[in-house]
């Protein structure tokens, strides 16, 4: 809704009309004509915006309302509760006549087959307007089907003030009339989303609210930082800047320092590792590693944010092999997984996560990029395509101050593969091991069937011919090789092909990952899978492209961002007429909900912070219900999922991962003491040789004395 200043009386035009005071001229053009229909003229104020499913008119077969559905949607249960006169609405009527409200609930709702989301934001339209002309409505929400749920400490009202008490600054002159929706309860007050007490409050600093612990820049030129004082409520600011090669600006309405460019560091496949400086090296470690992370010296470093990337790897089912499983950023005392048994989600803080995801008024977005799913700050770019490839683009005032198997970051790669004391590594599987985190199931700290590197005289088998697609000169992917060392894919798409026995799975992913830098990078890619060579698998509905859409239009997207940052590349597009959810392309009336800027799925389930209440997604509306966890239960994280469960089984989980530390910490010592012996027996045959060759020398010496005495 929009309310204009009656000193705008002529001087306006777009969708609203011309604001003339004449009904009969409100079809006029941009272009000052009358518009010959109602399409041509909304197509007149049309601007593009990049939308590729952009249209002013309906193409093919156009939706429509059969005689049934009006009948249905213009009963009570749906659009017919408004002109009811003995309905909710019917106090309303006579201030604000209801007929043009029904037939645009009808419209809506019909078109979207009886979506209780799009009935009850219909209702709700027509109460805003019926309060705004001081029209008051009778309860209404719970007989049609419309519940409001409320955060913590507030309950809903159907007529509050349009000004409730807040941490913030009071407005000098607020509206009498009454809105509905949430209120904080008594002695509470609003503070952003949430109801706090007062003394919780945060601070005011310039006409704008801050929430405690909150930083901001206190200038346009990123020259003055500033904190919400927790202890104090006060604003304190301190003279900062940005660090050389990063500029002050605002990005997605957030103003920062970002970043003029970023160092990238890979491992892809079999890990083939790149670090931040070029560095290449193979490493098949299977234990939890330090990608990278701020060097113990500069843990206390106030100037750089504070934080580090792990990486787990697994086997397959091949000791001689190891794949990425699971990468993990911990920044600001929260850790974001991104996890193959948890594919197309993430694991915050142990819960698993819908995507897209933010954290902390966006401080952290996770998000879908093509095949790799990204973990976003400011400062760092963590991505994984939740089989075998990782990417790390970090900052480049990282320079010297990081550590992991990415490197220093210092522009040297020589010195890349450096130990924690400062030595260089002997080799590459030694420095792996030095930036060991932690053991997982079936880790070993020995590479006991290391690979060791192709030979030069290497003469490959057969079936790694599938991996001359990256080097082929008149191939599909021949514009490749202007923007990435193709020679360099090409070997390792050989190596694990040839260590994983001809499984061609293990190449496509390589090749998969070359298309994919190669399109970022601006390189032209023809059409290269096919139904037997690399399939990309589409879910229903969906088909393969070679230019998929990198924000495309989803359920809770329903039309993409005015720029997207992420480029067109090959990946799966839903079919005309279905929006993606989740991995998923359904209709828009089988679409899910929105709750607190997360999308669920039609029928997800999930329970609030500390089992407060149950909720579920239904029709496109959550609907919660107040729950507590029974006498022997506790509110607890399973396998990433919020619940009530019974003390008895999590003392026996408890128990279970307390073993299996236990077993994990003897298998440590059985392979130091193997190691040990390993060495001891080495010690012994080296000592058995010295002794042999001693009595060898002696008896010589002995026999030159007995031949003097002849």
């Amino acid at each position: 809704m929009v309310t204009l200043s009656s000193s705008y009386f002529g001087n306006v035009g777009g969708l609203c009309g011309n604001y003339n005071g004449d009904k009969d001229d409100e079809l006029t053009t941009s272009g000052g004509q009358k518009a010959r229909s109602v399409v041509a003229w909304a197509e007149s104020w049309s601007f593009p915006d990049g939308d590729p499913f952009c249209f002013h008119e309906c193409k093919g077969t156009c939706p429509q309302c059969s005689k049934e559905d009006q009948e249905k949607y213009l009963g009570p249960k749906f659009c017919g509760i408004l002109s009811k006169k003995d309905g909710p609405f019917a106090s309303c009527h006579a201030t604000l006549p209801v007929k043009d409200f029904v037939e645009n609930c009808l419209y809506d709702v019909c078109l979207n087959q009886g979506r209780q989301e799009v009935l009850c934001e219909a209702l709700g339209n027509y109460m805003a307007e019926c309060q705004e002309n001081n029209a008051s409505v009778s309860s209404w929400r719970l007989q049609a089907g419309c519940p409001t749920p409320c955060p913590e400490h507030s309950h809903y009202k159907e007529c509050g003030s349009a000004c409730p008490a807040s941490c913030g600054p009071e407005p000098e002159v607020c509206p009498e009339i009454c809105v509905e929706g949430c209120f904080c309860d008594e002695g509470y007050v609003r503070s952003g989303k949430d109801c706090v007490k007062k003394e919780s409050c945060g601070c005011s600093h310039e006409g704008k609210y801050y929430q405690p612990g909150q930083k901001f820049w206190g200038d346009s030129q990123c020259n003055e930082k500033c904190i919400c004082d927790t202890t104090t409520r006060k604003v304190r600011c301190t003279p900062a800047g940005c660090p050389v090669g990063e500029t002050c600006s605002i990005k997605d309405g957030v103003q920062d320092c970002y970043p003029n460019s970023f160092k990238v560091c890979t491992a892809r496949g079999d890990p083939h590792f790149r670090s931040f400086d070029g560095h290449k090296y193979d490493f098949q470690g299977n234990c939890l590693y330090r990608l990278v992370g701020m060097c113990e010296e500069n843990k206390e470093n106030k100037e750089l944010e504070q934080f580090e990337v792990t990486l787990e790897n697994n086997n397959r089912g091949n000791s001689r092999v190891s794949y990425a499983k699971a990468v993990t950023l911990k920044f600001s005392d929260k850790t974001f997984t991104l996890s193959q048994k948890y594919y197309g989600r993430v694991l915050v803080d142990g819960v698993i996560e819908s995507l897209p995801f933010s954290w902390n008024k966006d401080q952290v977005q996770v998000y879908r990029s093509h095949r790799h799913a990204v973990i976003e700050t400011h400062f760092i770019r963590v991505s994984y395509d939740f089989m075998s490839s990782v990417k790390v683009e970090l900052a480049p005032h990282y320079k010297n101050a990081i550590c992991g198997l990415c490197g220093n970051m210092n522009g040297d790669p020589s010195d890349d593969l450096t130990l924690p004391d400062g030595t260089k590594a002997v080799d590459a599987n030694q420095f792996g091991v030095s930036q060991w985190v932690a053991d997982t199931d079936g880790c070993s700290h020995e590479c006991k069937d290391c690979p060791p590197p192709l030979p030069p005289n290497f003469i490959p088998p057969f079936y790694t011919k599938v991996c001359d697609i990256i080097t082929a000169e008149d191939g599909p992917l021949a514009d490749c090789s202007r923007f990435l060392d193709s020679k360099q894919f090409h070997h390792d798409c050989v190596y694990d092909i040839f260590l994983n026995n001809g499984n061609e799975g293990v190449a496509c992913d390589i090749i998969s990952n070359y298309v994919e830098e190669c399109q970022s990078s601006g390189g032209n890619v023809k059409l290269w899978r096919t139904e037997k060579f690399c399939p990309m698998k589409c879910p229903d509905f969906s088909e393969y492209s070679l230019t998929a859409p990198g924000c495309p239009v989803s359920c809770n997207a329903r039309s993409p961002p005015p720029r997207c940052k992420i480029p067109p590349a090959e990946g799966c597009v839903c079919k005309t007429g279905y929006l993606l959810s989740k991995e998923r392309c359904v209709k828009l009336p089988d679409c899910g909900c929105t709750y607190e800027g997360h999308y669920l799925e039609e029928g997800e389930t999930f329970q609030t912070d500390r089992c407060g209440s149950f909720c579920k997604c239904l029709n496109g509306l959550v609907l919660c219900i107040e729950t507590r966890c029974k006498a022997k239960q506790k509110c607890a994280v399973v396998d990433g999922v919020r619940g009530c469960y019974s003390k008895k089984q999590l003392k026996i989980l408890k128990k279970v991962e307390e073993e299996e530390e236990e077993d994990e910490e003897e298998e440590d010592e059985e392979e130091e003491d193997e190691m040990k012996g390993s060495k001891d027996k080495e010690k012994g045959k080296k000592k058995g040789k010295k002794d042999k060759k001693k009595d060898k020398m002696k008896g010589k010496k002995k026999g030159r004395k007995d031949k003097k005495k002849d």
